[in-house]
């Protein structure tokens, strides 16, 4: 049985976990979620599910999982902890080949299209690193992005690439069917 930790929010975030559920020989050992914020745009979160103990990213060092899936994870996981799993931590962020790191990268995508004439974003899932945002990656897609758009319209195009990725890499992730290339 392979133990699995999950870490996220919101839609994308829930998503995942419910992919995660889904899969057999599988036991989900724990979730580290925080409370949907009260006024938040997303009506659908991991933290809407229950039946899981929550951790904190504290909690962690004391469990023990072959593999963790962050989605939309807030808080830099240590590299210790990255350490822990013998399969490793791994994560989607919304950055075609991890272009960018950090946060608001729909407003960085769409500031270095207009400077360098790039016109496309994307998603990536990868295996992660020390350093935020970085390491082997899994699988990536892109899409175009247009003059007009706004960052939360590119947003948007980029959680739909998300999810269809994750639909078809998560599974083979989790049977440890996949190969990871150099980024």
């Amino acid at each position: 049985m392979l133990k699995v930790l999950f870490l996220g929010s919101r839609p994308l975030g829930k998503l995942a976990l419910e992919l995660i559920m889904k899969q057999k020989g599988i036991e989900i050992v724990g979730v580290c979620v925080k409370d949907k914020y009260e006024n938040s745009y997303w009506d659908a979160d991991p933290s809407d599910i229950t039946g899981f103990k929550r951790f904190s990213l504290e909690d962690l060092y004391s469990l023990d999982f072959d593999i963790a899936i962050s989605v939309n994870y807030w808080k830099v996981v240590p590299k210790d902890l990255l350490e822990k799993p013998r399969l490793g931590f791994f994560n989607v962020h919304h950055s075609y080949n991890l272009t960018y790191r950090g946060l608001n990268i729909a407003t960085q995508a769409i500031l270095e299209a207009r400077k360098q004439n790039q016109w496309f974003h994307g998603t990536t899932l990868h295996k992660m690193a020390e350093t935020l945002d970085d390491g082997q990656i899994v699988a990536s897609d892109s899409c175009e992005l247009f003059e007009t758009d706004t960052a939360f319209d590119l947003f948007k195009r980029v959680e739909r690439l998300s999810s269809k990725m994750m639909t078809t890499w998560l599974p083979r992730i989790l049977t440890q069917k996949i190969v990871c290339v150099e980024p």
